[in-house]
């Protein structure tokens, strides 16, 4: 009978069945390279059929494990060797070439955003600044950068240059992982206080936030009360007003 070549299909789904390991020898992809045996030989009437196939490494399909080799035999394994080693050789050059060419991407794609980081922020990145482009795109995208890009120029204008570039990766990462509302009003309270040169707890204000935020309490009503209080006790006394009747509020309502 004349043997019908197998469809890279069939060998997929034999593969998957026997879970890519040898069923002679037990031995497993990728240290090994797989074949597709016919369990009954095409030479005897075997067909194609998928319960008539088993999956084997290259040694025990050629029954080189079961069978004294003549010399004719011995010069065929060592031909499949090396075209086994000559594939392998082929698959390692595309991998390595696939590598360079991700490598110049990478390279392309940072001297591209920092052109743009120039350009908009009209400074001349140093060979370390464009470092730091390169390792902020790992860990975030052209369109992130380049919003963060634009946002640190609109917001430090008039700042100086290495403050817009240093404050990119700040705004990208915030803007990816954007904080709770309680944290952000906590950050606008504090930064309050600090403009009206009023001491403060910063442990107590994040935690009053938090509990407020948890309550569904106003936050924008202790960012007023910020504003107006004479002290840093004034403001602790309203806060913890604020907490007792909110909750006791939210009690009753339930």
């Amino acid at each position: 009978m004349t043997r019908k070549s197998l469809s890279n299909k069939i060998r997929f789904e034999v593969f998957k069945r026997d879970n890519f390991t040898c069923q002679y020898c037990g031995r497993k992809a990728p240290e090994i390279v797989l074949n597709v045996d016919h369990i009954e030989p095409v030479s005897k009437g075997g067909t194609n059929d998928i319960y008539n196939l088993v999956t084997s490494c290259f040694e025990c399909n050629n029954g080189k494990r079961d069978k004294r080799l003549n010399d004719n035999s011995i010069l065929e394994k060592q031909h499949d060797e090396l075209v086994l080693l000559n594939e392998r050789k082929k698959q390692l050059e595309q991998m390595m070439q696939w590598k360079r060419e991700l490598l110049d991407f990478d390279k392309q794609k940072t001297e591209m955003v920092s052109d743009y980081i120039q350009d908009i922020l009209e400074i001349s990145l140093t060979d370390t600044g464009k470092k730091r482009v390169s390792n902020w795109l790992k860990k975030f995208s052209v369109d992130e950068i380049i919003h963060a890009t634009e946002k640190s120029n609109e917001i430090y204008v008039g700042k100086a240059d290495f403050v817009k570039f240093g404050n990119i990766e700040k705004i990208a990462y915030y803007t990816k992982y954007p904080a709770p509302e309680f944290s952000r009003k906590s950050s606008y309270i504090k930064g309050i206080f600090r403009n009206r040169k009023i001491d403060y707890n910063d442990l107590k204000v994040q935690e009053w936030m938090k509990q407020l935020f948890e309550l569904d309490g106003d936050l924008d009503e202790v960012v007023d009360l910020a504003k107006n209080v004479e002290d840093w006790t004034e403001f602790e006394d309203m806060i913890e007003f604020m907490i007792a009747e909110t909750n006791f509020e939210r009690e009753k309502n339930r």
